[in-house]
């Protein structure tokens, strides 16, 4: 037999691992070893904290803070130690899933740069927009519009080009009548003259002739398209006539509309609380001076918001030969607590160590101090009173 000495040695040692385990496990505690980097966006827009950061699809970070620098998101992830990235290496932010959750995707960068090193710094490549993509969209087919609007000038300039050229033959013509024998010299250079226009003309008749005339037949074709389609669809062929023309058809894709409408709209509630969902757990050892034992509780507390919390734990760890120990407490009691955060006050009640009560916490600095007590064991001609404060060395320790 194992004396109670043991026992309880044991019952400590066992205790401690099981915090050590959940620790790692449910804390955000890394045993390997980690460097961050920094990395600056234009816009971050989706992009959570804790979010995931990868490398070829693998898992090799997470995102540890977003803030505002200079007019830009900087964003610091920590990645690890063995996962070698260079200075020249880019990231982007990508979804997946259905929901569309967002993660950091990185590149390797190439060889020949240098390895990044603890706070170093790379320019992410921003996500597109849909709104700039369909803005260049039109912007092309205005462009489009333009040079088939152009195809009708490009024939008004050759026309006013030829008028040009014939008045500068019939001026040169005219020259040479009215010089007569004395104009000789100048005979040359108006026949020079002449044949430049000749050659000009001839230019800009094969434009019209053949240029031209290829653009106004590609675009005699697509009308002739254009109107066949638009026949059918006046006709109420095909899947867009029957949308433009039958009636039940129309009010049927209304109502799909309506109801994807509806659904996105419960798709974003629903998603608005399962992001502001928390879950922590706790576990206090103590010593009980009355039977000079040690003995433990350890809870999970559900967060579905900023407002509310639900607490259930079991109290008082331990063996005992009776119910309660020493000092009347009872050994092995249950909590379920339903509280309401307000401001700097959290007020909570339920069953507390296997009783009714109730109780609350007052937070000087909001999940760092608090001061807190309860009361419970109402039932009692004296109910009980536990009053303490709890101080937050970090993520994971009071």
């Amino acid at each position: 037999m194992l004396s109670q000495e043991t026992k309880v040695g044991l019952f400590v040692l066992c205790g401690l691992a099981a915090l050590v385990i959940v620790t790692i496990l449910l804390g955000d505690i890394h045993l390997e070893k980690r460097y961050k980097i920094k990395i600056l966006f234009n816009d971050v827009s989706g992009l959570p904290k804790k979010a995931q950061v990868r490398r070829a699809g693998v898992v090799v970070g997470k995102v540890m803070d977003i803030e505002l620098v200079d007019n830009k998101a900087q964003v610091v992830a920590s990645i690890r130690k063995d996962v070698r990235i260079h200075k020249d290496a880019r990231a982007r932010i990508v979804s997946f899933g259905i929901v569309g959750t967002k993660y950091l995707e990185l590149t390797a960068g190439s060889e020949k740069e240098p390895l990044l090193q603890d706070g170093d710094t790379i320019i992410g490549i921003d996500p597109v927009s849909i709104d700039k993509a369909v803005e260049e969209v039109l912007l092309g087919v205005a462009d489009l519009v333009e040079e088939i609007r152009g195809i009708g000038k490009e024939e008004e300039l050759g026309k006013s080009l030829r008028a040009f050229l014939d008045n500068i033959g019939d001026v040169s013509r005219k020259l040479n009548r009215a010089l007569g024998p004395e104009g000789e010299e100048l005979e040359d250079t108006i026949k020079n003259l002449n044949q430049l226009s000749a050659n000009i003309r001839e230019i800009t008749d094969s434009l019209n002739q053949e240029s031209i005339a290829r653009s106004l037949q590609k675009l005699e074709r697509s009308l002739d398209e254009i109107a066949k389609v638009a026949e059918k669809v006046n006709k109420g062929e095909g899947a867009m006539g029957r949308l433009l023309t039958d009636e039940k058809m129309g009010e049927r894709i209304e109502e799909v509309v309506e109801s994807l409408q509806e659904s996105s709209e419960h798709a974003r509630k629903v998603l608005r609380r399962t992001s502001d969902f928390r879950v922590t757990w706790g576990y206090q050892l103590n010593y009980n001076v009355n039977d000079e034992k040690l003995r433990s509780d350890f809870g999970v507390s559900l967060i579905p918001g900023e407002d509310k919390f639900y607490l259930f734990s079991v109290n008082n760890i331990g063996e005992s030969d009776s119910d309660t120990d020493a000092g009347e407490q009872k050994v092995n009691s249950v909590t379920v607590k339903v509280g309401k955060n307000l401001g700097m006050f959290s007020l909570y009640g339920g069953v507390i160590r296997s009783s009714g009560g109730f109780g609350g916490v007052f937070w000087p600095i909001r999940d760092r101090i608090g001061i807190d007590a309860e009361v419970f064991r109402l039932s009692r001609k004296r109910a009980w009173l536990n009053a303490g404060a709890k101080f937050r060395i970090n993520d994971w320790c009071y």
